[in-house]
């Protein structure tokens, strides 16, 4: 068995009228993201490209990444559904 950890680094890029809106949604999904691997960094952009966030999520085996992942979306999709839109 594997002792190396998998990082998976997400960027999101949100509308500037939905910046508030996606903070606040994500105060409500993080926790529950929070229960499946740990997040090494949430941050917001001040500087380049403006109104993104970027997440840095670890996991202890590429293994159980999908199902995690898989288990998180399906969680948090009806939270972000409207955010995520275009």
């Amino acid at each position: 068995m594997s002792s190396q950890k998998l990082y998976e680094l997400r960027t999101y890029e949100i509308r500037p009228s939905n910046v508030k809106k996606y903070m606040e949604e994500s105060a409500k999904a993080l926790p529950i993201r929070f229960q499946h691997s740990p997040c090494i960094g949430f941050f917001t952009s001040e500087v380049g490209s403006l109104n993104e966030t970027i997440h840095l999520w670890e996991y202890g085996e590429f293994v159980h990444v999908f199902e995690k992942l898989f288990c998180c979306f399906m969680r948090a999709l009806s939270l972000f559904r409207l955010i995520l839109e275009w």
